[in-house]
């Protein structure tokens, strides 16, 4: 009997235990509910928060962001800034920065959610002005002639201005034109062989070298042992290299006649100098002599030209007696006209490449033979130049 009770007791004694166990779990989770449910509702249920948005008092749901009051409650002219052209006028309204706002006396996001009664300044953003962009131009020098013949040596090898427009880069409104770099003109001296000067003549070659008629011209010069002055082209030497070996090699002077024989008035200033130095850098690869004298193909110059020249410190050698010889009007008639007007100081214009060159080599033993009876003695251009100084 005694061990019944005993075991009723500890029955007992169990369940009150689960009971208090069972109550103190129920409170803490009514407590854990109740907390939730602050924590929670304000979100769920967006219960109304006063706030004073730039002195103006409102009530605004919990949870509600910067932005979005901003926007509801306020013009768009009052938050966004406008975009300026450069002189102040405006090109797009609201295409400024966007408003700023201060939460007692902080900036914040416009994302930031409002969760508390406080005060909410917006200040517009800032207006923005438009980029300045910039269009740079060259200004090609001029040019400057100082005295006459057929000899040109730059003084002055100029220089290129630029000039840059500055304007707006969506407006297109110029705001300024600034000289950058000043323009110079390039400077030019000319000078010829006078009259009253030794009977000193030269004959220059033009457009080689060619496989037949440039050998046929070295054997007529070397029988009369008269030097000339071959104006060689680039192209005609990469493909017959070994005929300008023989013109060095015979002791005529080497000059350069262009690489693509294009008219050097119709090229910028980069492409002028790509031609000129290719040539220069065949020749001298086939030679073994560097040009220092050139003729531009069809005796062509411009400002442009004449500024690269005398930045590569090169003379320039036109001619001052022409026979036409590349029409072939025949042999004689182009020795005629040589003959009948040669004189101390001529420079003499023929041609031994670039087409039929037959009658040209008819026309020089004729040239060759007539002058020198005449006691005309034959010179290069280097020659003649150094004695007309």
């Amino acid at each position: 009997m005694e061990a019944l009770d005993l075991k009723d007791r500890t029955r007992g004694e169990r369940f009150r235990a689960h009971s208090k166990r069972s109550l103190i779990q129920y409170a803490l989770f009514t407590l854990t509910c109740f907390i939730l449910a602050l924590l929670v509702a304000p979100h769920v249920l967006r219960f109304p928060v006063d706030v004073s948005l730039n002195g103006r008092a409102l009530k605004i749901p919990y949870g509600t962001t910067l932005g979005e009051v901003a926007h509801k409650y306020l013009e768009p002219r009052q938050l966004y800034g406008d975009l300026l052209a450069v002189d102040g006028s405006v090109l797009e309204e609201q295409g400024g920065e966007p408003p700023i706002f201060v939460v007692r006396t902080k900036e914040r996001d416009a994302s930031a959610p409002i969760r508390s009664a406080t005060d909410i300044n917006v200040r517009r953003g800032d207006d923005v002005r438009e980029d300045i962009a910039e269009e740079a131009s060259e200004v090609k020098p001029g040019f400057t002639r100082r005295g006459t013949g057929p000899f040109g040596q730059v003084v002055d090898a100029g220089q290129i201005g630029v000039t840059v427009r500055l304007y707006g880069a969506i407006s297109e409104i110029e705001v300024a034109v600034e000289q950058r770099v000043a323009m110079r003109d390039v400077e030019v001296q000319f000078s010829s062989f006078g009259k009253s000067s030794p009977k000193l003549i030269a004959l220059t070659f033009d457009d080689g070298p060619h496989p037949q008629y440039t050998p046929e011209v070295l054997r007529l010069l070397s029988a009369a042992e008269v030097p000339a002055t071959f104006f060689l082209t680039g192209s005609q030497v990469s493909r017959y290299p070994e005929v300008a070996q023989q013109i060095a090699a015979a002791g005529h002077q080497i000059a350069n006649h262009s690489y693509s024989h294009r008219d050097y008035r119709e090229l910028s200033l980069e492409e002028v100098r790509r031609d000129l130095q290719r040539s220069q850098n065949i020749i001298e690869t086939a030679t073994g002599v560097r040009p220092t004298w050139v003729r531009p193909p069809y005796g062509l110059t411009n400002s442009t030209v004449f500024a690269l020249l005398g930045s590569e410190n090169l003379m320039f050698a036109h001619w001052n007696l022409d026979p036409v010889d590349w029409r072939r009007p025949g042999a004689y008639l182009i020795a005629e006209r040589v003959m009948q007007n040669a004189a101390p100081g001529s420079i003499i214009l023929l041609h031994d490449g670039g087409g039929d060159r037959s009658q040209t080599v008819q026309a020089v033993a004729l040239i060759v033979n007539v002058l020198q009876a005449e006691g005309f003695e034959f010179v290069t251009v280097e020659e003649m130049y150094r004695q007309s100084k």
